[in-house]
């Protein structure tokens, strides 16, 4: 018998992946245009799974902040702490 599957999927608190942190290293704007070319997508594999995913979703095309948010499923605050972390680590362009 398989074990129940709760609905709601894994359930991970925001703080938890941003350390705690609210607000973003750097300002980046909601329409904010960010790419990640196939090195910076290859050294993200050591930044951690919510960046790797940032950034794949980032490898070969523009994507927004917005866009980030809605196709990684994250909220937008941890999307926006995640994202400046990643340009100031120089793995989103």
């Amino acid at each position: 018998m398989e074990p129940r599957r709760d609905p709601r999927g894994a359930l991970v608190r925001p703080y938890a992946v941003t350390r705690g942190r609210t607000e973003p290293r750097q300002d980046i704007a909601l329409e904010a245009v960010l790419m990640a070319t196939p090195t910076q997508v290859a050294e993200s594999r050591f930044a951690g799974h919510d960046k790797h995913r940032i950034a794949t979703v980032c490898e070969g095309r523009a994507q927004s902040l917005a866009e980030i948010a809605a196709y990684t499923r994250m909220p937008l605050g941890v999307a926006r702490v995640l994202v400046a972390d990643m340009v100031a680590e120089g793995l989103l362009t």
